[in-house]
């Protein structure tokens, strides 16, 4: 009894090696320690962080044959949880369940724990539901591993369901459950539940910090919603939160996804003046937003100042630098790049060579464009998607209509689907070289595949029906461009849209199709031109609709337009004031 008080005094001094001095001490007078000796030495190991000396005490005690009870067992899954060896923790978990010891919520906890540190989340859900059905009660420890677990996997449902199910125990969140069910949150893209738990967090005694606005941030970034990612930011700064680095990279990285360059270098300004050391995450959202909004200069201007501070570019910063080079057609700039890339030992992998395709395609480089093509297949780089669309992309810009439509067949040919920037660059490079029946048959095998369209894929369908003398087939593409317009306004044909449209229905004498089309125009506060307004008065002219012909005759003069000889041929099918009414003018 004595030297099990001295060492638990050890102990709770964290003199762990003394405890084990006391130990063997014991020892060496021939008395037998009991059970309540070695839990206090494994208690001093445990408090004194010294995990493996008390597992290793553990094994001691059982070859001494001391019977280990649920205060020895606790310790030692709590020595494995520290370790996150979560294998040993459910061993031992296990070998106490079966020699009858209940475990009690502490011992849950640090089983519970030592799944999640050692990301098995799986492992962590079952103990929960153990736990529940041994009649064990949890408390916010037990909740807040397993929220973390859940968040780990992903199961953003699961880890609100077990945060509504602590507020119903009457538990009071900290800190750490809320920003793990917010990281959960941010994880499934699911902004609008981390605003609600933000704003219950704010009006909790647990107020946000960094890492709760991080989550919030990051969750409005993922799911696309930049605008309310950077309204957090806002909301940090004005209740007083002291932005870390991962708030500035956040709010960079919503920058980047809105375009707002300009705002996404002033926060790099302001990370600097708060005399913080911006990391490569950070230049390289930096540089992403200057990306997105066309500022290839500045773009370079942040891989130099990067240099100068040391920090190395990532393959993420200069694909990012290549690409907004290559969307203003600075070609040997992007190539430059590459090169620099190369020289500080940066392997290049599918996206940079992505951006260097589309910066050839820009600046109408195709041969260049398709030499990287196979490059990148050399290079043992698998191409996707986006690769094959700028091969097709750079075949178009090169009038190269038989290699856009075999990069189209060797797509699938590579188990990959076409999309619909795929059909449309491969559509209009067959319209390039006024292939029209292959463009169209393009066209129908995009409707066939179900390939959903966006706005260019429509006016490039439309421009090739017109120019083929498919009207009805263009009239419908542009029904359903104008319906799809309707519900989600990213869909407005153009004027050129509606003019090659105009053109198609007058070579066709389709005159009520004309003035419908024109009708439209007016109603999307569109200004029809010169070119669809002689269209459509040359179809009513045809078809000997005189009146519409005098109406639109005015217009044409406006634009300086001089009226053509076959108009003046209405006195032979005409009334005759209105062919003396068009010669007066």
């Amino acid at each position: 009894g004595h030297y099990t008080a001295v060492i638990s005094t050890c102990g709770k001094a964290k003199q762990w090696q003394q405890a084990l001095g006391y130990l063997e001490e014991v020892q060496t007078h021939e008395v037998e320690p009991n059970v309540f000796t070695y839990n206090a030495a494994i208690g001093a190991c445990v408090k004194g962080l010294q995990f493996q000396q008390a597992l290793g005490l553990m094994e001691v005690m059982q070859k001494d044959s001391v019977l280990p009870d649920l205060f020895t067992y606790s310790a030692a899954i709590s020595a494995c949880e520290k370790q996150a060896h979560w294998q040993q923790a459910l061993q031992l978990f296990e070998v106490m369940r079966s020699n009858e010891l209940v475990p009690d919520t502490t011992i849950y906890n640090a089983a519970i724990s030592a799944c999640h540190k050692g990301e098995q989340w799986q492992q962590a859900v079952g103990l929960m539901a153990l736990m529940g059905s041994n009649i064990v009660l949890p408390d916010l420890i037990t909740f807040s591993a397993a929220i973390s677990a859940y968040e780990k996997g992903g199961l953003w449902q699961q880890a609100l369901g077990l945060f509504e199910m602590l507020l119903h125990d009457d538990l009071e969140p900290d800190a750490i459950v809320y920003n793990a069910t917010l990281s959960a949150c941010e994880k499934g893209k699911q902004w609008q539940q981390a605003l609600i738990l933000l704003e219950v967090m704010r009006n909790s005694e647990a107020p946000p910090d960094p890492l709760s606005y991080n989550a919030v941030i990051g969750a409005c970034n993922k799911a696309e919603q930049w605008q309310l990612a950077l309204c957090i930011w806002h909301q940090m700064v004005d209740d007083e939160v002291a932005p870390s680095l991962i708030n500035y990279n956040a709010a960079i990285s919503a920058c980047e996804r809105g375009g707002r360059w300009s705002l996404g270098l002033h926060l790099l300004q302001e990370l600097w003046n708060a005399h913080m050391l911006p990391d490569v995450f950070t230049y390289s959202a930096a540089t992403s937003a200057c990306e997105r909004g066309g500022q290839w200069q500045r773009a370079l201007d942040i891989l130099e100042v990067m240099q100068k501070n040391d920090v190395e570019p990532n393959v993420w910063t200069y694909s990012a630098a290549i690409s907004a080079c290559g969307s203003r057609g600075q070609w040997q700039q992007a190539l430059g790049l590459v090169e620099a890339m190369m020289k500080n030992n940066s392997e290049p992998n599918v996206v940079t060579v992505n951006a260097v395709i589309s910066a050839c395609c820009t600046a109408e480089q195709w041969q260049r464009a398709l030499g990287y093509f196979e490059e990148m297949q050399n290079a043992h780089l698998t191409p996707n998607v986006v690769s094959f669309n700028a091969l097709i992309t750079a075949s178009e810009a090169g009038k190269q209509w038989q290699h856009a439509l075999s990069v189209l067949e060797a797509m699938r040919h590579d188990d990959l689907t076409p999309d619909v920037i795929s059909y449309t660059a491969a559509m209009s490079a067959c319209a390039s070289a006024e292939q029209w029946q292959r463009a169209l048959s393009l066209l129908e095998v995009m409707l066939d595949e179900h390939v959903a369209h966006n706005g260019v894929s429509y006016s490039t369908a439309i421009d090739i029906c017109t120019k083929s003398a498919q009207w009805q087939q263009a009239l419908a593409l542009l029904q359903e461009m104008l319906s799809r317009d309707s519900a989600t306004g990213d869909f407005a044909p153009s004027v050129s849209t509606y003019t090659a449209m105009i053109s198609a229905c007058g070579r066709c004498s389709q005159w009520q199709q004309t003035l419908s089309l024109l009708s439209c125009m007016d109603a999307s506060s569109l200004e029809p031109g010169r070119l669809a307004h002689s269209a459509a008065m040359s179809a009513c002219q045809k078809c000997g609709q005189w009146e519409h012909t005098l109406r639109m005759f005015p217009i044409l003069q406006a634009f300086h337009m001089k009226p053509r000889t076959d108009w003046y041929s209405l006195q032979s099918d005409g009334p005759s004031h209105l062919t003396d009414h068009l010669k007066r003018a």
